[in-house]
């Protein structure tokens, strides 16, 4: 009898070869699956890559001697010798308004309503 030709080693040959075959499928679906998971990384390491030449730039911005000039005249409130430093209220507009006459629509021409209705 050949090996080949007995039972036992038909179906031990179909069981050999299938496995085989599973074990090979599960290993291309894993390298499938590691070359997707390689390619999210490489695009989240180019997005920390741009978003770090960012901060390097606004980094160098920000050590500039005009933006720290800027900075401590507009939050500090420090001024250049010879120069004044003038604080106003934030509410300026509202006191401007308030400070108006009042004047009654009523006691006015009719053309000088007119005017004041477009202007």
């Amino acid at each position: 009898m050949s090996i080949l030709k007995s039972k036992w080693s038909y179906w031990l040959l179909i069981v050999l070869v299938t496995s085989l075959i599973v074990n090979l499928s599960r290993s291309l679906i894993r390298i499938w699956q590691s070359q997707a998971h390689l390619k999210k990384a490489e695009e989240a390491l180019i997005e920390a890559q741009k978003e770090n030449q960012e901060l390097k730039q606004q980094k160098a911005l920000l050590q500039t001697q005009d933006f720290i000039e800027e900075e401590a005249r507009n939050k500090l409130f420090m001024a250049k010798e010879g120069e004044m430093v003038v604080l106003l209220p934030e509410e300026i507009e509202f006191l401007q308004d308030e400070a108006r006459p009042v004047i009654k629509v009523e006691d006015l021409a009719v053309w000088r309503q007119w005017l004041e209705l477009f202007l």
